[in-house]
C-alpha cells in the first residue's frame, strides 16, 4: 500500500460534511417547512474547517410526508461566532469575528448585527464599547447568545475586561502628568504597574481563553451594554439564559474557589443553578449546592425549567438525573433518576456525551422533555415525560447514532450516522404520547453510496478469573467493523477472497469513561477503506452502560480495560475472523495507556502500537495535568480535595497501575503522537515513555505537533496524523498486500 493510496483515501473521506446545528421555520399548518442546517467539512488545502449553512423549503405530502421541493446554494458562515432567531422570528442577531485591517493587529474584532426585514438595522463594534473582553463562542460550557422573550435584548457572556499593565519603568505611564499649551495637565490612563505577567488561571484544557467570564446585556434600542453585578465571586457564570418575564437571568454557576478544576469532558464539576433578579439585586440558588449542573432550559409554556445534574465528585463521566423545577409553584421533580444496575437492554441511565441538554428539547405540549444519550453502544433519541416519570425510545435500528440538533413545534431535526454511512439530517414529527413507534422519519439528504464495510456489535462476558467481585454481573460490548470483500473492486477469485483475513486494528476509546458508539468516524473508515478491520471495544468502565459499569474500573486500571480488550481479541483471533499475525493497536488519552498495557502485557499479539497524548504515569501526570483528581479517582482514592497532598501509597498504586512500569516486556514498535499544547496528559508523559523504549532499542517514532492540544483535532495534524499511522502500521507488517 503505497502512500498516494493512504493519502487519496483520506482526501475522500474528508469530502463528507457533519451537521452542527439547525432550526425549524414553520409548523407545516399552511403545506410548507423550512429546516436551516449548519454544517462543518475539513478544507484540506486551507487547513481549517470550513462552516456553511443551507435552507429547504419542504412541502407537506399526506402519502409520503415532507417533499423537500426548494434548496439553497451552500454559504459559508465562518466569521458567525453566533446566529439566533429572536421568539417572533423577526429579527435575527449574529456575533461576527472580523479580521483584523491591517492583519499585523493582535486579535479579530467582535461585531453584533441585527437583521430585519432582510436588511441590516445596526452594527455593534463591541471593541469600541470596550464594556468587556471576548465575547465566548459556543463551547458547550460557558457560551450563551440568548434574546429575550420582548426582543428588545441579547443576553451573553464574555471575558471581563481587564486593566492596562505596565512596566515599572514604562515612561509612557510615569507619575507626571504630561502639560498642555494651556497649562492644564492631562490625566494620563490607569494602569497596572509590575502586574502584567500575574498569573490568571484559566479553566484548563480546550477552555484556555476562559478565565473570568461576566454576564453581559446589550440593549437593543440604546445600543448599550451592562455588565451584570451580584454574581458570587467563587463561581463563574455560564449558560445563562431568560427568566420567563425578562426580570432576571439563569445562569449555571461553576466553582472557582480555591482553584480551578478542567472542566471539559468532565461532567462531575460542582456548580449550581442561581436565579439573578434584576430588581432585587438578588442572586439565589435553584436546588442544591453540592451538585454538578448544566444546560438550564425553560418550556415553552415558561412555567417549567428542567436541567441535567449529578454529583460533583467521583469519575469525571458518569449517569445523570433529570431535573424539573415549577417556576409558578416552586415544586422540584426527580423525573428521570440516575441508574446504578442495567442489565442487558434496560435503560442504562442519561449519559449525553459530556455535554447536556439540547438547546431546543421541549416539545409543544411542556410536558415532554427530547434529548439524545449513550444507551450501551448505540446514541438513541428519547423523550421524558415529565409528568409521568417515563422513558420512551424515539430513534429506530437505522442507524447506530441519532443527535437531536431542534425541535421547533414538535418537527424535529437529527442527524443520523452508522460506522458505515456518514451523517444525514432527518426530520420527523413528534406524535402525541402512545405514537412513538408511528414517526414517519424523512431524510433530508440524497441517499449514499453503498459502503465498504459491514459492522456488528458484540456482546461480551468478562472471563472467571477477570470478574470483578464487587460487580459480577457486568458485560461490556465491541463493535466490530470489517472491509466488504472486492472492496475496492479488485478482480479475485471467489477462494481468494474467502482465505484473505484483514489484518486488525485494536481500538481503546479514552477516558476511561467514554463511550463508542455506532456512528460515522473518518479515521475508522479510513482504516477499513485501506483493507484494516477496526475492533472498537467498550470496555468495563465504559459510559453508557449504568454507574456501576463505570465504578467497577475505579482502583482496576491496567487490569480490567486492558483484559476486557485482550478476551474480544483473543474471541475473533480463535473464530479466525481476522489475521492474528497482523494485529496492532491504536489509542488516545487513556486509550493510549489501553494500547501500551496490551504491548507491554500480551507482547506476541501486538505488532505495532500507535499512542495519541497517552497517559504512561499516572503518578507524574499528577502536577502537569488541568485534572489532578482524576489520577486519584482512577486509582480507587474518591476521597480527593484541592488540599490533597499525595501519600507513598498513593503514589505507589498509580505508578504499579501504569504501563511505563511494562517498559521492559514491550517489543513492538511504537509511534507516539503529542499535542505540543495540551493541559490534560502533559506531553511529559509521552516522552516518558519514548525514551523509555529507545533506550531498550524498541523501534519508536515521536511526532509532536504545535498548537494542538489533547484532540490534536486541527485539519492538518489530522489528516498528518492518519497517514503517518497507516504508514507505520504497513511497515511493521509489511502488508503491501492489504
Amino acid at each position: 500500500m503505497g502512500e498516494s493510496k493512504i493519502v487519496s483515501a483520506f482526501k475522500e473521506l474528508a469530502q463528507h460534511p457533519a451537521p452542527t446545528g439547525a432550526r425549524v421555520i414553520g409548523d407545516g399548518s399552511d403545506g410548507f417547512l423550512s429546516v436551516y442546517s449548519e454544517w462543518m467539512q475539513r478544507d484540506l488545502q486551507r487547513a481549517e474547517n470550513a462552516r456553511f449553512s443551507r435552507s429547504q423549503v419542504l412541502q407537506m405530502n399526506p402519502e409520503y410526508g415532507p417533499v423537500t421541493v426548494a434548496q439553497t446554494a451552500s454559504y459559508d458562515i465562518a466569521t458567525e461566532e453566533w446566529k439566533r432567531v429572536s421568539p417572533s422570528g423577526v429579527h435575527t442577531a449574529i456575533l461576527r469575528k472580523v479580521n483584523p485591517k491591517p492583519a499585523k493587529e493582535a486579535k479579530p474584532s467582535q461585531f453584533i448585527e441585527i437583521w430585519s426585514d432582510s436588511r441590516k438595522i445596526c452594527n455593534i463594534d463591541l471593541k469600541a464599547l470596550d464594556k468587556h473582553g471576548t465575547v465566548y463562542s459556543d463551547d458547550n460550557h460557558f457560551g450563551t447568545f440568548e434574546w429575550s422573550h420582548g426582543e428588545s435584548h441579547l443576553l451573553y457572556v464574555a471575558e471581563k475586561k481587564q486593566p492596562k499593565h505596565a512596566s515599572y519603568f514604562d515612561q509612557k505611564y510615569d507619575d507626571t502628568a504630561s502639560s498642555g499649551e494651556d497649562g492644564n495637565a492631562e490625566p494620563k490612563d490607569v494602569v497596572i504597574k509590575g502586574e502584567s505577567s500575574a498569573y490568571r488561571q484559566d479553566w484548563g484544557e480546550g477552555l484556555t481563553t476562559k478565565c473570568e467570564p461576566v454576564l453581559c446585556i446589550l440593549d437593543i434600542e440604546s445600543l448599550s451594554i451592562s455588565v451584570l453585578e451580584n454574581v458570587p465571586n467563587h463561581v463563574s457564570p455560564a449558560q445563562a439564559i431568560w427568566t420567563p418575564d425578562d426580570a432576571g437571568v439563569v445562569f449555571v454557576g461553576w466553582w472557582n474557589n480555591p482553584w480551578k478544576l478542567g472542566l471539559l469532558y468532565c461532567t462531575i464539576r460542582r456548580s449550581a443553578l442561581y436565579h439573578l433578579d434584576f430588581q432585587s439585586g438578588t442572586c439565589s440558588i435553584i436546588g442544591k449546592d453540592d451538585q454538578s449542573v448544566r444546560t438550564p432550559r425553560f418550556s415553552p409554556d415558561r412555567s417549567k425549567l428542567a436541567w441535567l445534574e449529578n454529583t460533583a465528585s467521583g469519575p469525571h463521566h458518569r449517569s445523570m438525573r433529570l431535573m424539573t423545577f415549577n417556576w409558578v409553584t416552586k415544586k422540584y421533580s426527580n423525573v428521570i433518576d440516575i441508574v446504578k444496575k442495567a442489565q442487558g437492554a434496560d435503560f442504562p441511565g442519561i449519559y449525553p456525551a459530556y455535554l447536556g441538554l439540547p438547546a431546543q428539547c421541549w416539545c409543544s405540549d411542556s410536558k415532554r422533555v427530547v434529548f439524545h444519550t449513550l444507551w450501551r453502544s448505540k446514541k438513541v433519541l428519547l423523550y421524558a415525560d415529565v409528568d409521568t416519570h417515563k422513558i420512551k425510545q424515539l430513534s429506530n435500528d437505522d442507524f447506530g447514532s441519532w443527535t437531536l440538533l431542534a425541535i421547533q413545534n414538535d418537527w424535529m431535526v437529527v442527524a443520523c450516522s452508522s460506522p458505515d454511512k456518514p451523517d444525514i439530517l432527518r426530520l420527523g414529527k413528534l406524535l402525541p404520547p402512545g405514537g412513538e413507534a408511528n414517526i414517519n422519519w424523512v431524510s433530508l439528504d440524497p441517499d449514499q453510496a453503498p459502503s465498504s464495510l459491514t459492522w456488528e456489535i458484540r456482546t461480551f462476558h468478562p472471563t472467571e478469573e477477570n470478574r470483578s467481585e464487587e460487580f459480577p454481573d457486568l458485560d461490556y460490548e465491541g463493535i466490530l467493523l470489517l472491509p466488504k470483500p472486492n472492496a475496492e473492486g479488485e478482480e479475485e477469485a471467489d477462494e481468494a477472497k474467502t482465505a484473505k483475513k484483514p489484518p486488525l486494528i485494536v481500538w481503546p476509546h479514552g477516558g476511561p469513561h467514554g463511550c463508542f458508539s455506532a456512528g460515522w468516524n473518518i479515521m475508522a473508515a479510513g482504516f477499513i477503506k485501506l483493507g484494516y478491520a477496526v475492533l472498537y471495544v467498550n470496555y468495563r468502565g465504559s459510559a453508557g452502560y449504568g454507574d456501576d459499569m463505570v465504578f467497577s474500573l475505579l482502583g482496576n486500571c491496567g487490569r480490567f480495560d486492558v483484559l476486557d480488550m485482550q478476551h474480544c481479541v483473543a474471541e475473533l483471533m480463535r473464530e479466525g475472523t481476522v489475521d492474528k499475525s497482523k494485529i496492532v493497536c491504536f489509542g488516545g488519552s487513556h486509550g493510549g495507556f489501553v494500547a501500551a498495557h496490551l504491548s507491554g502485557q500480551f507482547p506476541d499479539v501486538y505488532k505495532a502500537v500507535m499512542c495519541r497524548n497517552p497517559v504512561t504515569n499516572i503518578a507524574s501526570m499528577l502536577g502537569g495535568s488541568d485534572i489532578p483528581d482524576w489520577s486519584y479517582v482512577e486509582a480507587g482514592y474518591s476521597d480527593y480535595s484541592h488540599k490533597q497532598v499525595s501519600t507513598p501509597e498513593q503514589l505507589g498504586k498509580m505508578l504499579t497501575d501504569s504501563p511505563i512500569t511494562l517498559a521492559d516486556h514491550m517489543r513492538a514498535p511504537t509511534m507516539i503522537v503529542l499535542g505540543a499544547d495540551d493541559l490534560r496528559v502533559p506531553p511529559q508523559q509521552g516522552r516518558e515513555l519514548y525514551k523509555a523504549l529507545k533506550a531498550r532499542n524498541v523501534p519508536t517514532r515521536l511526532y509532536v505537533y504545535a498548537e494542538n492540544s489533547h484532540p490534536l483535532s486541527k485539519v492538518d495534524c489530522e489528516a498528518e496524523v492518519f497517514v503517518n499511522t497507516c504508514k507505520w502500521f504497513n511497515e511493521h507488517l509489511q502488508s503491501n498486500d492489504i
